[in-house]
């Protein structure tokens, strides 16, 4: 009988532990227009946009990528800075909540784009800075977490977007602010943030369309970085930032972290 090795003309390979899957690597992008803390954004490498956010004030610009630069395009209605995540794409995107420092500070408005402009439409329950916003269509959104009452109350409270209203659902086991997060509506993972003892903290929790399970922590605890916010619920990356520039610099991120649950 025929040998394995004479069949294909080879031996088979035996390792000692499971190989490499080669992810690629880093590379710097054109600069935005304007260098920001704390925008929102969403999108894909090649379409992706950026708004709002914290340059020498709060700023309502808007931005978008097209793979190589960014272009300045329609402003918000209202400057704001101080959150996490967007939903949607450069052709139809949503931003809630938000820090409106000096006065107000947290609020609840939000508002849709359309590729053209934005339009301002039903607010959030609780305003709120500092929340996750995460969404693969704008039409389709989950926030969670923040800052509220001039951030002297942390949350925990879960709101969903249907593309008209804000519906509260089930809040998260750990109320905290400046979380990291990526999946839809439906099926989310939220990691990190700061709780409300001051922590920051690794705990990573999955929500199902109604309510949140905790689940295995991070490596790092964090908060206040991003994370892929479009990516699956369960196979994402998180990254902390170390410094405030215009450039796309993954190379300046203190933590580089990929969060994989369940792959296959």
């Amino acid at each position: 009988m025929a040998t394995l090795k004479e069949i294909l003309g080879s031996t088979i390979q035996v390792l000692d532990d499971d190989p490499v899957e080669y992810a690629g690597s880093w590379s710097t992008g054109g600069n935005l227009n304007s260098g920001r803390q704390s925008p929102f954004s969403g999108g894909t490498q090649s379409a992706a946009w950026c708004a709002a956010g914290y340059t020498t004030a709060k700023t309502a610009l808007n931005e978008h990528y097209n793979g190589t630069s960014w272009t300045e395009v329609g402003d918000l209605n209202n400057a704001r800075l101080g959150n996490s995540g967007g939903a949607g794409t450069t052709t139809a995107g949503l931003v809630a909540g938000g820090d409106q420092f000096p006065s107000p500070r947290q609020i609840s408005n939000t508002e849709s784009w359309n590729g053209s402009s934005w339009t301002e439409v039903s607010d959030l329950n609780t305003a709120r800075q500092g929340l996750q916003m995460v969404g693969q269509v704008y039409t389709a959104a989950l926030v969670g977490g923040g800052l509220s009452n001039d951030g002297n109350n942390y949350e925990g409270k879960t709101e969903k977007w249907d593309g008209s209203s804000w519906t509260e659902t089930g809040d998260l086991n750990t109320a905290r602010w400046g979380i990291h997060g990526s999946g839809t509506s439906t099926a989310a993972s939220f990691n990190g943030g700061n709780n409300s003892s001051g922590n920051n903290v690794a705990n990573l929790e999955q929500f199902d369309g109604s309510s949140w399970t905790e689940t295995t922590d991070s490596n790092n605890v964090r908060r206040l970085g991003g994370s892929s916010v479009s990516s699956p619920y369960n196979d994402f990356i998180v990254f902390w930032w170390s410094c405030w520039q215009s450039r796309i610099c993954i190379s300046n991120y203190r933590v580089l972290e990929w969060i994989s649950l369940g792959r296959t």
